[in-house]
């Protein structure tokens, strides 16, 4: 028997929904993606299908990860010191809809079981294109894929496409002290995942959110706990 006659007795689960992909957590560097082994700016069509493959939970792969990150010249006054230190300044940054952590953050993120993912290493080039900033910058990837989210329990979490109710689903974009509830089936490694039919919300285990709490990441990565049935 289940309490959601009385969600506020439902008890915590060991799983935190997170949103690291979205809003204003992240500022957008004037970086621009090169193609997978190139040193060319990659097709923005390229672009799209290596983030569809990132959201879908689908590994990239060598011909989805980005061969380095050039500093834009965007005719403004930032110069490279100026975006040397925008990289020092921010451990977590997004670029279409892949995340490139450094500092901390990627040690702490390198500590975690990443499962079929990993941190990989991507060169960013100053304006000549050939000179190196010194920063090591990392792609976030963690394309694992679990079911996760209590669908039929949780409050507000509703079809995405009308006329195809059964694909994908939507949670409301704010979650912060909503209830998600989730299945017990999903505590486990690895400690970042997807959940292949919630759109636009990804998770996390306790232990990877209390780590990343613990070093003032929660609001980067829009942590919120979620709640777990009784059985």
């Amino acid at each position: 028997m289940n309490n959601l006659s009385d969600p506020s007795n439902t008890p915590l689960a060991p799983i935190w929904s997170m949103r690291p992909m979205l809003g204003p957590f992240h500022d957008v560097l004037p970086l621009r993606l090169l193609a997978p082994g190139s040193s060319e700016p990659w097709d923005v069509n390229d672009i799209h299908r290596a983030n569809s493959r990132y959201h879908a939970a689908e590994p990239l792969g060598e011909s989805g990860t980005p061969g380095g990150l050039w500093f834009m010249n965007t005719g403004k006054t930032l110069e490279d010191a100026d975006l040397q230190v925008l990289l020092e300044r921010h451990e977590i940054f997004r670029l279409n809809s892949m995340l490139f952590v450094s500092g901390g953050l990627a040690g702490l993120l390198a500590e975690l079981d990443l499962g079929r993912g990993g941190l990989h290493r991507v060169p960013v080039y100053m304006q000549d294109g050939t000179t190196e900033f010194r920063r090591d910058v990392f792609l976030l990837e963690f394309p694992n894929a679990k079911d996760t989210v209590n669908r039929d329990a949780t409050p507000r979490c509703k079809p995405l496409y009308p006329n195809r109710p059964d694909t994908t689903f939507k949670l409301p974009m704010s979650l912060a002290g909503r209830d998600v509830f989730v299945k017990s089936d999903a505590v486990g490694p690895p400690d970042l995942w997807f959940d292949p039919m919630i759109d636009q919300t990804q998770f996390a285990s306790d232990a990877a959110a209390q780590r990343l709490i613990a070093e003032g990441h929660d609001v980067s990565f829009d942590l919120n706990q979620c709640k777990l049935l009784d059985p």
